[in-house]
């Protein structure tokens, strides 16, 4: 019994930080798109995905959070620039993060 309920709760735990990951990025996006897309603030946003989540030397990040948040980029970017405004400087800094973490 207390080995499910540790499991359960494990499980909640992984559900929470999963959806407060893609909240921050829609979020992160929704702003990058109000403000029109300013390359200064795109750089700004890869910089710190960089240095964060996607630093692939970085040993204290988990892979899951990384892989996750490869999963989820491409879907919140499309959500969020829906009038097919897609930003082609965010999508190559992305995949320059990318190619660095991996």
């Amino acid at each position: 019994m207390c080995t499910f309920v540790y499991i359960v709760q494990v499980g909640h735990i992984v559900c929470c930080i999963t959806q407060l990951i893609r909240r921050v990025l829609r979020q992160s996006l929704i702003l990058l798109h109000r403000r029109g897309w300013l390359s200064s603030d795109i750089c700004r946003l890869a910089d710190l995905l960089h240095v964060t989540v996607l630093d692939g030397l970085n040993d204290h990040i988990p892979d899951g959070i990384r892989f996750h948040l490869n999963d989820i980029f491409i879907d919140e970017l499309d959500r969020t620039a829906g009038d097919g405004q897609v930003n082609l400087l965010l999508l190559y800094l992305f995949c320059t993060c990318v190619e660095v973490m991996f």
